[in-house]
């Protein structure tokens, strides 16, 4: 016998709510909806576009540094990517 598996790329990569507001010192694990909803993939990086305000670890958990503006950007296994604007 063979098992065939059938891999279904997203189309979308979305964060949910698309912006954030934390303190200096908190945390934050946004939540990130790849379309379809049957997808196989997974999100495999994590970037941070301003690290003196935010960073973000590669499980996703954001941490504000200090004041000002940062976008996140969460990529999927397709390359389909997300942007989350954080303000700290």
């Amino acid at each position: 016998t063979c098992q065939v598996t059938v891999k279904q790329p997203s189309t979308a990569a979305v964060f949910n709510p698309g912006e954030v507001i934390i303190t200096t010192g908190g945390t934050y694990k946004p939540v990130v909806t790849l379309t379809p909803a049957n997808s196989t993939d997974d999100i495999t990086s994590w970037v941070t576009k301003n690290s003196a305000v935010a960073t973000v670890d590669q499980t996703g958990v954001i941490t504000g540094k200090s004041g000002g503006e940062a976008w996140i950007i969460a990529t999927a296994t397709s390359g389909k990517t997300a942007l989350l604007h954080v303000y700290v």
